[in-house]
């Protein structure tokens, strides 16, 4: 059964199955899966997320905690959006298995043909949305989700719209803890934690085109939505909004609302300290291999 309701505020407001979650980030600062969440969202139009907001859960009148109730990544879900019917949907959750469409004729395909020809990439542009991959790619880039293994791919199409495949953002509470995978996740062939889609960048990132596409998207969301003020400003509004609860939320554990405090800090330093705009670009320009000129152009000075 439906349900309508704004429940986060407008757009959509069907909704068939909600999530409610606290997640991996619950001994720390809370937010990580939801910062990540609402800064992709702001970010792209061009991949599958989605929405929450933070209640407080009881069961039979007793008080159970803080949690992010959100919408449920399902075929439900990407109808929705896009405007079709739920049974047009087809998703896949993990790798895409070796006989399905996907991997046939997408991931294969780019694999035994050279992805420098015109009329393959052309081929390649019909059945995946582009832009859905170069946006994933380079926000899971930009988390440095440490957590970014096969089981957390998903993937969807619809057979009412343009039929291509678009990447799903699924499950982000290891964020923001590790400088040294930011943009190495992803930008190896032989990244064994998401082989699939590393090897798909990898045959693109030889074509011009792509490779263009890619780097002046990365340049756009670096100035822009991801800049280093923008993801601090999610991150104070974020904890402002479940500070009032959380010295409650953490009472039955050894935590207290200091050690919250401390670790919504060590979040920011983690941004601010380390001019995180800034690491993406070096961290690009290396994986890369960017000359000097290259870097220049896409990113300044």
């Amino acid at each position: 059964l439906a349900q309508y309701y704004a429940l986060f505020g407008g757009g959509v407001t069907t909704f068939r199955n909600l999530v409610i979650r606290a997640g991996q980030d619950q001994n720390a600062a809370l937010i990580r899966n939801e910062l990540c969440e609402n800064l992709a969202l702001a970010a792209s139009d061009h991949i599958i997320g989605s929405r929450s907001r933070y209640c407080v859960l009881y069961i039979n009148g007793t008080y159970s905690g803080l949690y992010a109730l959100g919408e449920k990544l399902n075929e439900q879900h990407y109808a929705n959006i896009a405007g079709v019917s739920g049974s047009s949907v087809t998703t896949i959750t993990g790798e895409a298995p070796r006989n399905s469409d996907l991997y046939q004729d997408v991931f294969l395909f780019c694999k035994q043909n050279n992805m420098r020809d015109p009329d393959n990439y052309a081929h390649f542009l019909s059945l995946m949305d582009v832009d859905s991959l170069i946006d994933w790619v380079f926000l899971e880039g930009f988390f440095a989700n440490t957590d970014l293994t096969f089981g957390n791919l998903r993937f969807c199409r619809s057979s009412e719209d343009d039929g291509r495949w678009r990447f799903m953002l699924y499950d982000l509470d290891a964020a923001f803890t590790s400088m040294a995978v930011n943009q190495k996740i992803l930008l190896h062939r032989n990244n064994v934690q998401c082989v699939q889609v590393s090897e798909l960048f990898a045959d693109l990132i030889v074509n011009t085109e792509f490779r263009d596409r890619f780097l002046t998207r990365a340049a756009e969301l670096l100035e822009g939505p991801l800049s280093n003020e923008a993801v601090l400003d999610e991150i104070s509004r974020l904890s402002n909004e479940i500070r009032p609860e959380v010295a409650q939320d953490l009472a039955p554990t050894r935590k207290s609302l200091s050690d919250w405090e401390a670790a919504i800090a060590s979040l920011k330093k983690f941004i601010a300290n380390n001019d995180w705009a800034g690491h993406n670009i070096s961290a690009i320009s290396s994986e890369l291999h960017l000359t000097a000129e290259e870097r220049s152009r896409y990113f300044g000075g």
